[in-house]
């Protein structure tokens, strides 16, 4: 039987023991996140007051953009470094593991729901980008919750659309968008403004997951 050269065998074996730590870590961090959010504080941000809020900064699809057409606001002697624009303002963000889809509820603006509905999302692949905030009542600071640093990609199976009601003053869409196979994607979490950022994957848990990132990262 032909031996495997000693250097190869060595980085085989540095392999076999990063795949095993990067998976005992991936594991650590596959804690559910389940973000609920608060519609008019997301628009209209009171900063005294501890009440978590989020967006979708944007979502391309083929031949279709949907940029940040709503306006929010700030209440408050101090200016946070929030967004001035946004697509979509949350009520929900879910997330459920590194295999599962992402999940999203929140409000659009009358022209987006218009063009959602003429022609849906549903089993598109888009790009998008998100952003919880919540405030660290310790430090009086507002803070990135749970957030992607760049652009995810993924498709959308539901794309579930209602109108404005006497509870809800803009149309609400739930979305369902699942991760792309073979592609894993990095996700930012935070417990508080003191901490460092927390990593969690979107995307399969396969032998493909480790060699995109632990081998191109780390061994080449």
């Amino acid at each position: 039987m032909k031996q495997m050269p000693a250097g190869r065998m060595v980085l085989v074996l540095l392999a076999t023991a990063l795949s095993a730590s990067f998976n005992n870590v991936c594991a650590s961090r596959l804690q559910p996140v389940k973000e609920s959010l608060d519609i008019p504080q997301g628009y209209n941000t009171q900063l005294t007051k501890p009440i978590p809020f989020g967006y979708i900064h944007h979502i391309d699809a083929p031949f279709r953009r949907f940029g940040p057409d709503q306006p929010i606001h700030q209440e408050g002697n101090e200016k946070e470094d929030f967004p001035d624009y946004a697509m979509m303002v949350l009520s929900n963000v879910t997330y459920l593991g590194t295999s599962a889809p992402l999940y999203f509820e929140g409000a659009l603006s009358p022209d987006v729901a218009a063009r959602l509905r003429s022609s849906s999302l549903k089993g598109a692949p888009i790009s998008f980008s998100f952003t919880t905030y919540a405030l660290d009542t310790a430090e009086h600071a507002w803070f990135r919750k749970f957030f992607s640093e760049s652009d995810l990609h993924g498709r959308v199976t539901v794309a579930s659309l209602r109108d404005s009601s006497d509870k809800e003053d803009h149309p609400i869409i739930a979305l369902t968008v699942e991760p792309v196979p073979g592609l894993v994607q990095r996700l930012s979490l935070a417990t508080n403004a003191r901490q460092p950022v927390d990593q969690v994957f979107w995307g399969p848990m396969r032998e493909d997951a480790f060699h995109q990132i632990v081998m191109g990262d780390v061994l080449f």
